[in-house]
């Protein structure tokens, strides 16, 4: 997906993914391990009734080779189209650069296939999204938006098929940027993954949420101090989060005085760049009738490294969660994990050229609680042949393991993101 220009903003430029991620007969792949992909189709033709044959919109019954057949035109028709209308380099054509105050437009899409090594029958080819982002900034002050949408929710709990990303105004101040609205996360590290870290799925990072945040920086010679803190009053239900997995997916659930912070300090040795940061969270979880269900409290370490084209990151969380409230407003005998007492970690590595960028990364939850685990290996490589086009191959292979059985899936998924 398109690389976010802050913490919950999904993408900017399409890196298999950063800051939110559906619900058709896909059988039990609602369950924790099977959730990887809870997206509902967007086309039903595109639905994949084992390998032999599925149902088209008009009942007819089409071959699932001659189906993706016609997928892979359409896809191959829209990369070379997108080519076509972007301008060749050096071409010489050159355009006058806009007023500083003038609004920016920008609209795309990101296609994906998921591919699971095993039960090739939820194989899945889908408008992952489309969207639509404009900007506008004018002595100091402006707004951001960006809206996206899809044939069918992008999670079941979603209220329709259109969501905001991000929707923003902001002044700038002596003490930084304040901003007014659907803000992006500022907890942890960035997820630049393409379908989610297990931070993400669980609803950690990736989360807009209404409120008002304060992001500022100041320079030290060449080195940087940054601070981000965010409130939120009450959550709104959007979230890359997997269905069960914590409040944004439960629609009797709210999140209450919710505050994100984070502080890191940039260390610039031109070629070597090192910013540790810490962070912290605590909110409330309340029910219909405004009991509390769970109050957490948490913090995170983190620490990133960069020399040349090459980057390494690493971030550890703690959450003091409640066991007997995971297991209370769980669904279906599976524990609502992100309620859980929680110790998690990420290490992530990259290394980005002019035309591509090699990624791996791995996250890890101890659900100290209930007695869940589970583990997450996400290696990737990102495609930009041209401005505007990013395709991104990612291996996702995730295991969870439960006090009685632990199981793993692997799946590639592929995506083609464009951008105007």
């Amino acid at each position: 997906m398109f690389k976010e220009v802050s913490q919950t903003r999904l993408p900017w430029r399409f890196h298999p993914a950063p800051d939110i991620k559906r619900d058709v007969n896909r059988g039990d792949r609602h369950e924790p391990v099977r959730g990887i992909n809870d997206r509902q189709a967007v086309w039903k033709d595109f639905r994949f009734m084992g390998n032999v044959e599925l149902e088209s919109r008009d009942g007819s019954l089409q071959s699932a080779y001659d189906t993706e057949l016609v997928f892979l035109r359409r896809l191959l028709f829209l990369f070379l189209t997108s080519c076509l209308l972007l301008p060749l380099p050096g071409s010489g054509q050159t355009s006058s650069p806009r007023p500083a105050d003038t609004p920016k437009f920008s609209f795309g899409a990101v296609l994906l296939d998921y591919e699971p090594l095993s039960e090739r029958n939820l194989r899945q080819a889908e408008l992952f999204y489309a969207f639509f982002a404009a900007s506008y900034e004018k002595k100091g002050w402006g707004a951001r938006v960006e809206v996206r949408g899809r044939d069918g929710k992008f999670r079941p709990y979603f209220g329709g098929s259109v969501w905001p990303d991000h929707a923003l105004a902001f002044v700038k101040t002596p003490a930084g940027e304040v901003q007014v609205g659907q803000i992006p996360s500022v907890l942890g590290l960035l997820d630049e993954t393409l379908d989610g870290n297990l931070f993400s799925v669980n609803g950690w990072t990736r989360n807009p949420e209404y409120g008002a945040a304060l992001l500022g920086e100041k320079m030290f010679n060449y080195n940087t101090l940054s601070w981000k803190v965010r409130y939120t009053g009450q959550n709104d239900h959007v979230a890359f989060e997997e269905q069960g997995r914590n409040a944004e997916s439960d629609s009797s659930a709210r999140v209450r005085e919710g505050v994100e912070t984070r502080i890191s300090y940039r260390i610039n040795k031109v070629l070597l760049i090192i910013e540790p940061g810490i962070g912290g969270f605590t909110n409330r979880v309340t029910g219909p009738n405004e009991e509390t269900r769970v109050r957490r409290l948490g913090g995170t370490a983190d620490l990133k490294v960069a020399f040349g084209p090459v980057s390494v990151a690493g971030l550890v969380l703690y959450q003091d969660g409640d066991p007997a409230a995971a297991l209370a407003f769980g669904q279906t005998g599976v524990p609502r994990l992100a309620y859980d007492r929680t110790v998690g970690g990420l290490f992530s590595f990259q290394a980005e050229f002019p035309t591509v960028i090699y990624r791996y990364s791995y996250s890890v939850m101890s659900y100290q609680g209930t007695g869940y685990s589970e583990s997450l290996h996400q290696p990737s490589v990102v495609w930009m042949p041209r401005k505007g086009i990013e395709g991104t191959i990612e291996f996702d292979s995730r295991r969870l393991d439960t006090p009685v059985e632990g199981r793993r899936v692997n799946a590639f998924k592929f995506a083609l993101g464009l951008r105007f």
